[in-house]
């Protein structure tokens, strides 16, 4: 079998072409969801409370719901193009900073987009439950949709924080070499 040799251009182009993905596909789901907005939306992701949602839900009404159900078309390939995203923003940036063609060793943390994309595929479907029994919600399950849209968004906000501490350690790597 051959052996796939990862060089920093092949990294530096899926990061690109999953990016554009990733961006292209958030503002469509933005376009989407723009007549019931987006910080409604965000209320309802990270909503723990029954009667908060069932507010939430209602104050939408049918058009609202069937906006947010066509959100979804989308919404379950956007983990996807993020998690791939971040993945590749991770290591080229590592591999960038370490001067090194081959892991021996993957850092775990590169994974972080990938749970972070297994909860929001959850969340989708936890989502859809709780939109179709909308007029009789069950408590634990908003719940429990809460928990899981939470932890998907604390992952997300460490990846970024990651590949940012990283691309900063990089600048002061590259000022440093420089003024030697």
């Amino acid at each position: 079998m051959k052996k796939i040799e990862i060089t920093s251009r092949k990294l530096f182009y899926a990061m690109i072409i999953t990016g554009v993905i990733y961006f292209t596909s958030q503002a469509a789901i933005i376009n989407i969801l723009h007549p019931i907005g987006t910080d409604a939306f965000m209320r309802f992701q990270l909503t723990f409370s029954g009667e908060s949602m069932a507010a939430i839900l209602n104050s939408w009404g049918e058009a609202g719901i069937e906006t947010l159900f066509k959100h979804f078309y989308l919404d379950f390939l956007h983990p996807l193009w993020y998690s791939a995203f971040l993945f590749f923003s991770m290591i080229y940036v590592k591999t960038k900073l370490s001067d090194y063609k081959q892991f021996s060793s993957v850092p775990k943390y590169v994974f972080l987009p990938f749970i972070a994309a297994f909860a929001d595929l959850a969340e989708n479907f936890m989502e859809i439950q709780l939109i179709s029994t909308r007029f009789d919600l069950n408590k634990t399950l908003v719940m429990a949709t809460g928990i899981v849209s939470l932890i998907k968004w604390l992952l997300v906000l460490v990846s970024i924080i990651i590949i940012v501490a990283l691309l900063v350690k990089l600048v002061l790597n590259i000022v440093t070499k420089s003024r030697t």
